[in-house]
């Protein structure tokens, strides 16, 4: 019941981030601060829901960079605004696409752990 809701939330939140940042250039996303944290907000967020996974889920999804993602996320809550940029650009273009294309493919390999049973 938990995997298929974190898995729910990490689904919204990584098409949120797609919709956020279509069509949008790193230098244009560093510079919209609404787009620019909102897009931080859903990578965070993406983070703890796989952060939050649990074993025996994490273990089947192996696929998934849960390490390059708590590694983002620590990077996201830097003081330092290049080194936000950078996880940023790096969460958007390349953790966000290889998530959704793994996502899909776990859908249809394990379905039952993203079913939300109450």
């Amino acid at each position: 019941m938990l995997t298929g809701a974190l898995l729910g939330i990490v689904e919204d939140a990584a098409h949120a981030i797609l919709t956020l940042t279509d069509g949008v250039e790193d230098a244009t996303l560093f510079s919209l601060r609404l787009t620019r944290d909102e897009a931080i907000r859903q990578l965070i967020v993406i983070a703890d829901s796989l952060a939050n996974l649990p074993a025996d889920a994490a273990t089947a999804l192996s696929a998934i960079d849960r390490d390059g993602w708590a590694l983002t996320a620590r990077s996201l809550h830097s003081v330092q605004r290049a080194t936000v940029d950078e996880a940023l650009a790096f969460g958007v273009r390349s953790l966000v696409p290889a998530l959704i294309l793994n996502l899909r493919r776990y859908r249809r390999s394990h379905p039952d752990l993203f079913v939300f049973k109450p």
